[in-house]
């Protein structure tokens, strides 16, 4: 099964691209060039960049036909996902916004909704080392406007932190 995952070094990226290779599928991955490496480590077999004019026609061609199933994460990917997608693929979203029309494939949104019991499900992924996240910056709580304005201002591979206890992120080592 060939597996697309869109924006592939975002915060929810980084972890679905690793499940589906670790189930055997062949994950294609876009990114910016500058994040191609790390969409590499996450999982993908292949990284198209998400810059280039043309990229689902890419996409396409490196996936025999384009993907079976795709995960679409921003909206600004949607239109390039239909494009992308192989006839009666599965595009699965999260987005909150109008759907392009595609009569070639299906089109399933589900809500993100957090779950302390499934966050504790996820703990032996930790621990394995099956799970892991990409922290690429860290703010004290007093520095929160400037984290938010660089999440505004950057395409930010991983995640971005906020310590709120001095001694808490002494223990977690952060």
């Amino acid at each position: 099964m060939t597996w697309m995952r869109f924006s592939a070094p975002t915060g929810p990226g980084i972890s679905r691209c690793r499940w589906p290779a670790r189930r055997g599928a062949v994950v294609v991955a876009t990114a910016s060039p500058r994040d191609h490496e790390l969409a590499h480590k996450l999982g993908a077999a292949v990284v198209v960049d998400q810059t280039a004019a043309g990229w689902p026609d890419q996409v396409r061609k490196v996936t025999d036909g384009g993907p079976e199933k795709v995960l679409a994460c921003s909206a600004s990917s949607l239109p390039g996902a239909a494009r992308a997608a192989r006839d009666d693929a599965i595009i699965a979203t999260p987005v909150k916004a109008e759907l392009p029309e595609a009569d070639r494939v299906r089109w399933e949104t589900y809500e993100c909704q957090p779950s302390g019991s499934r966050l504790i499900r996820m703990a032996p992924r930790f621990d394995d080392g099956s799970l892991s996240v990409h922290v690429s910056a860290m703010y004290y709580w007093q520095d929160a406007a400037q984290a938010h304005r660089a999440l505004e201002q950057y395409d930010i591979p991983g995640e971005v932190v906020l310590i709120v206890d001095d001694d808490l992120a002494a223990t977690l080592e952060v």
